[in-house]
């Protein structure tokens, strides 16, 4: 047989209008803290998301359905570049005693993608700081100079000359020449070397800066 339905404490002596009432702003207030929860929950979930889409670092396979979305990492790396181009060899005129101090020189091309550059010479048979050519057992001492259209500048074997300014957007120069090394022996030097073909292999390096 059923009973009477069980009437909590609280609710005693209260009218039936006022308890359908209490019950119903609790079970108001059960919902707006289930909203309230799934709210938070969602912001949770949508802000892990926006972190992982901006730190990915590698691609990623979609998943199979109606739209598959895969995504791929796009990146490259720019370096600066130079180069040196339209050299000739220096061959200096025969010399002799009694003649005026040997000079000669040849032009370049140098790009830099930066526009400014530096330019080290070095010496295949150097003495310290000291250019030098060679007939094989005697040394001539000469001096290398470099001009980038600022005027020319003595340089020591090994030691970068910075500073220069080449062409930043052509490879070629445009067909010109921005550049010009110089090789110089004095008289002194000359006189002091035996008779022989004397020669050195001048190497040029140029370093964007």
């Amino acid at each position: 047989m059923g009973g009477p339905n069980p009437v909590r404490a609280r609710d005693v002596g209260q009218p039936m209008d006022l308890r359908l009432q209490t019950e119903k702003n609790r079970e108001d207030k059960r919902m707006k803290y289930s909203l309230i929860r799934q709210g938070l929950v969602g912001l949770v979930s949508l802000g892990v998301l926006l972190l992982f889409s901006t730190t990915a670092t590698a691609a990623s396979d979609g998943a199979l359905g109606l739209n598959s979305i895969g995504s791929t990492v796009v990146s490259i790396v720019k370096g600066d570049t130079a180069q040196i181009t339209g050299m000739a060899d220096i061959v200096l005129v025969p010399w002799s005693t009694g003649q005026p101090a040997p000079v000669g020189s040849t032009t370049a091309c140098v790009f830099a993608s930066t526009g400014l550059y530096s330019m080290t010479a070095t010496s295949a048979n150097p003495s310290g700081a000291i250019f030098r050519m060679t007939d094989g057992l005697a040394f001539i001492d000469y001096v290398v100079s470099w001009n980038d259209g600022a005027g020319l500048v003595a340089v020591s074997n090994g030691t970068a000359l910075g500073g220069l300014v080449g062409d930043s957007l052509s490879l070629t120069c445009g067909g010109a020449t921005n550049a010009t090394v110089q090789v110089d022996i004095t008289v002194a030097n000359m006189n002091g070397a035996p008779t022989g073909a004397f020669s050195d292999t001048l190497t040029i390096i140029i370093a964007p800066l």
